[in-house]
């Protein structure tokens, strides 16, 4: 039964080049099975094969049933400023290939004067990469950006206006959480997003204000916020389960040294890494943190408010400031866990997201 769906699917697909050869000497399903299994990092190229591959690789339908045959790539796309230039860039890095595919300015978004890029959060839902304002100014601006039609548009604003406050997807919902409000009181509230309909709605209001949020990850299905508790002045991570739609306290972290440190995710475990380059795992039977080992120093590209290190399956990508060339030297911290550095040149990162391209 599977078969023949998906046979439909293709035959769906193959409906653009219905009475053309997409490969001579090949039927098109077969045809299109080779073309779907081309990584997207040489669709550029293949765009200027023929008109009727260039109809085929612009169709929704294509990258429609790449996804569903998990053939997708992962970008990460980070936004920074680029001193020698003017204006916000970013850059996509394909993690399959660990190679920079294209750095381009960032379109005007309407961000406000009193705001630039590094006041916006970030978010990837499949293909789409999202900003949502704001971290040092408040708002409830969203964009998103599909990397397929490689087009920007506005999306839903968020019901409370905000700013530090978390974010993290589970599935295909955002969710922005906590903050400060516009009166800068500590926001309790939690919103999710819905892609399709570009509408929020209200959730499980947080069972604590955070005065400072520093950091955020999901991890297995569950959304990690780490940050500083007003009224207990005391480090600890909250936990947010969409399932049950309620918040636990599940954590606390153990040394000073971790305080600026942000949360990553891999398959397998949780982990901190520091402002000063050291990794610390958390053992969700006992609670604690450990301390597992240490990355690359990236001291001249990170400040406060940026984001270095980005989880996928089980390995861990860093983003460094401060190497000549890119770094291929490989860092084991952990079961199976790899850290590879990235180099982005001497320019000011502010954060990113991992999309399936």
């Amino acid at each position: 039964m599977e078969g023949c769906k998906r046979l439909h699917r293709l035959s769906e697909v193959g409906n653009l080049v219905k009475h053309e050869c997409l490969i001579p000497g090949l039927p098109n399903d077969v045809a299109m099975e080779c073309l779907l299994r081309v990584p997207r990092t040489y669709h550029g190229v293949m765009r200027g094969v023929s008109r009727i591959w260039r109809r085929v690789l612009l169709s929704s339908k294509f990258y429609e049933e790449r996804r569903k045959l998990k053939l997708v790539d992962p970008w990460l796309i980070v936004v920074f400023t680029d001193h020698s230039s003017t204006g916000n860039m970013c850059c996509m890095y394909d993690l399959n290939s660990k190679r920079l595919l294209c750095r381009a300015p960032l379109p005007a978004l309407g961000w406000c004067k009193e705001a630039c890029v590094e006041d916006y959060k970030f978010a990837a839902i499949g293909q789409h990469l999202l900003l949502i304002g704001g971290k040092t100014f408040l708002a409830n601006d969203v964009w998103i950006y599909d990397t397929v039609t490689n087009k920007w548009k506005r999306g839903g604003s968020m019901q409370v206006k905000r700013r530090c406050f978390a974010t993290g997807v589970v599935g295909e919902t955002l969710y922005v959480a906590g903050g400060h409000n516009e009166s800068d009181a500590v926001e309790l509230s939690m919103e999710a997003y819905d892609l399709q309909t570009h509408t929020w709605r209200k959730v499980a209001n947080m069972p604590l204000g955070l005065d400072r949020i520093q950091g955020e990850v999901v991890f297995k299905g569950k959304l990690y916020i780490k940050g500083i508790s007003r009224g207990q002045q005391r480090q600890l991570v909250l936990v947010y389960d969409p399932e049950e739609d309620a918040w636990q306290q599940d954590c606390r972290l153990a040394t000073s040294e971790m305080e600026a440190g942000e949360l990553v995710a891999t398959e397998r475990a949780i982990f901190t890494y520091s402002a000063r380059n050291v990794f610390y795992k958390f053992d969700e039977a006992s609670g604690e943190w450990t301390r597992v080992g240490s990355g690359q120093s990236c001291t001249v590209a990170y400040y406060e408010r940026s984001q270095r290190a980005f989880g996928m399956g089980n390995e861990i990508f860093i983003l460094t400031g401060e190497m000549g060339r890119p770094c291929t030297q490989q860092l084991n911290i952990g079961e199976r866990v790899v850290c590879h550095t990235l180099y982005l040149g001497k320019s000011w990162f502010r954060a990113g997201a991992i999309v399936q391209a």
